[in-house]
């Protein structure tokens, strides 16, 4: 195995060896297939990285291994075919390149964070519907569905709630374990084999109904999350509520989780010297690194886009329910109501997995609904 003197030669050398021209080239090649990327979701990447073999240029632990960076910068023209939307149809899309586009968070809509107004809709919309009856109640000045549609619109299907519950679960690990993919992979593998979609079109009216649903829920959310607190005391409510804060529901910094140092990107000391594991993972990390800058190399086409809505007819995808429906619910809701809902929905103290607490959470769901009043 190579000394880390001779690593850092390897380095140096990759990088030196690449002219001016090069990788100003290269850099707004890069800098285009990064392109729809959300600020912070990946560590900052440039082409000198890539030349250097930099460690956060080979592994990102918020992205699952078989979609690197060397993987996302080989497809990107797919992606972009289909204007970084995914598609059910595996035929026209394969599953990797829809993991992709989901991990990536490269649509407004099909990620897995509250960086948009629509993601934050479905997430307000999801929360609303399961903390409701199995029926919706459509409010009297809306109009019934068209009577040439076949669907219940006005029914909460199971299939329904297993799809609200499961994306739910998908944007909590997002943001409370990151580095843990089953419930981000179990969604994908859903909405890959359903007809069932997430909410993506509004008219000009549902839109302004949403934003000013969506400024009433904030203000009542703080203080429903103010409220518990008191109730429950911080420590009980930092296991069982401050999870949903910042992903599922608005709330204030101090009403979520603690800030942690971000662990998704691997350094290495290289004044130091390494130990043997991580003189291994930096040896597998140049044997990738080859890969990396081939891929960089790969042309980018220009973009062909489509429109949105054409997709959507063309697979035939339905909603959980009629949007008109799950508005009027997110009209009526209340964070008193949808609270109790998630956390029946989500007992954490059954939840084995790593956790940013610093192991099992000590404390369950179930036993606090018993001794603390969360409703008013």
């Amino acid at each position: 195995m190579p000394s880390s003197t001779a690593l850092t030669a390897t380095f140096t050398h990759m990088a030196t060896n690449a002219n001016a021209g090069d990788v100003a080239r290269l850099q707004s090649l890069l800098d285009c297939k990064l392109q729809d990327i959300p600020a912070n979701h990946l560590p900052d990447i440039t082409v000198h990285d890539i030349l250097e073999q930099a460690s956060k240029a080979l592994h990102v632990s918020t992205l699952p291994p078989d979609l690197q960076l060397e993987f996302f910068l080989r497809i990107r023209n797919l992606i972009n075919g289909d204007d970084g939307r995914p598609v059910k149809d595996e035929t026209r899309q394969p599953l990797g390149i829809t993991r992709a586009i989901f991990f990536y968070h490269l649509s407004e809509v099909y990620q897995f964070q509250r960086y948009h107004d629509t993601a934050r809709w479905n997430l307000a919309f999801f929360t609303a519907l399961l903390s409701t009856p199995t029926t919706v109640k459509m409010s009297t000045t809306l109009q019934p569905p068209s009577r040439h549609s076949t669907d219940k619109t006005d029914e909460i299907t199971p299939a329904a709630r297993r799809f609200m519950t499961s994306y739910l679960a998908a944007v909590m690990e997002r943001h409370n374990t990151p580095t843990v993919f089953e419930n981000r992979e179990e969604f994908i593998r859903r909405w890959k084999d359903s007809n069932l979609d997430l909410f993506v079109s509004f008219k000009a009216g549902q839109v302004k109904l949403l934003r000013k649903a969506m400024q009433r829920l904030n203000v009542e959310w703080e203080a429903e999350l103010d409220r518990v607190m008191r109730s429950m005391g911080r420590t009980q409510y930092d296991v069982c509520v401050a999870p949903f804060v910042g992903n599922i529901i608005p709330g204030r910094k101090d009403q979520g989780l603690p800030v942690v140092p971000r662990d998704d990107i691997r350094t290495f000391t290289r004044s130091a010297s390494p130990s043997p594991e991580a003189m291994e993972e930096i040896q597998s990390s140049l044997e990738g690194g080859k890969e990396l800058l081939e891929a960089l190399r790969v042309p980018l086409e220009e973009r062909q886009y489509q429109k949105t809505d054409e997709v959507i007819q063309e697979e035939e995808t339905r909603t959980p329910v009629d949007v008109r429906y799950a508005i009027t619910a997110m009209q009526n809701a209340r964070p008193a109501e949808m609270l109790p809902a998630l956390m029946r929905l989500f007992p954490f103290e059954k939840v084995k997995r790593e956790s940013r607490w610093g192991g099992d959470l000590p404390v369950g769901i179930a036993n606090v609904e018993r001794n603390v009043d969360v409703s008013r």
